[in-house]
């Protein structure tokens, strides 16, 4: 196995969390989406505001 080198940029946990990120986005419709992206970008919004929100 010599491709050990990508996988390395993408580890499993990685790969999990993003796709959390990305069905959890889906569960929340754009509001969620937008608070993803916002809470990767600058890490102002956390997780639990998103819970917080209700439509």
């Amino acid at each position: 196995m010599t491709q050990s080198r990508g996988e390395a940029l993408l580890r499993p946990y990685e790969l999990a969390v993003v796709l959390m990120q990305l069905w959890y986005t889906r569960r929340r419709a754009t509001a969620g989406h937008c608070r993803l992206w916002l809470d990767s970008a600058g890490n102002q919004y956390r997780p639990t505001i998103q819970i917080q929100v209700k439509p």
